[in-house]
C-alpha cells in the first residue's frame, strides 16, 4: 500500500498542505483548493487509504482557512479586530504553524497505525 509515497506519509502530508496554503494565501477560496485536489488525487496512487486523504484534506482546508485573507473567519476577525485581514494573519502565524506541525505527525501516526 506504499508504493507511491515510497513510505514518506510526513512528504506528502506538508505537501498537500503547504499547496493549500499557497493558494489560499494567493486568494483562491479553500473549497474550491479542497474540491480540486480531492477530485484529481488518487489515494492509491500516494499508496494511502481513501478516508486517510479525506482526513489529509480536511486538515488541508482547516490551515488554508487561517492564511486566506480572503476567508469568512478572517474577515470577520478583522472587522471585530478593527485591523487588516494581514494583521489577523500574522497574528494566527503561530497557531498556523503550530497546527501544521501537529498535524502532520498525527496524521503520519494515524497512517502508520492503520496499516
Amino acid at each position: 500500500m506504499m508504493k507511491g509515497s515510497h513510505g514518506i506519509i510526513p512528504i506528502l502530508i506538508l505537501l498537500l498542505i503547504g499547496t493549500a496554503m499557497l493558494l489560499a494565501f494567493v486568494g483562491i477560496h479553500p473549497v474550491i483548493i479542497v474540491l480540486g485536489l480531492g477530485s484529481s488525487l488518487n489515494p492509491e496512487q500516494f499508496g494511502v487509504h481513501p478516508p486517510f486523504m479525506g482526513l489529509l484534506l480536511l486538515t488541508a482546508w482547516m490551515i488554508a482557512v487561517q492564511i486566506s485573507p480572503f476567508s469568512g473567519s478572517v474577515l470577520m476577525a478583522s472587522n471585530l479586530m478593527k485591523v487588516s485581514p494581514w494583521k489577523v494573519i500574522q497574528k494566527n502565524a503561530v497557531f498556523i504553524g503550530s497546527l501544521t506541525i501537529v498535524m502532520t505527525i498525527v496524521l503520519s501516526i494515524i497512517h502508520w497505525l492503520s496499516l
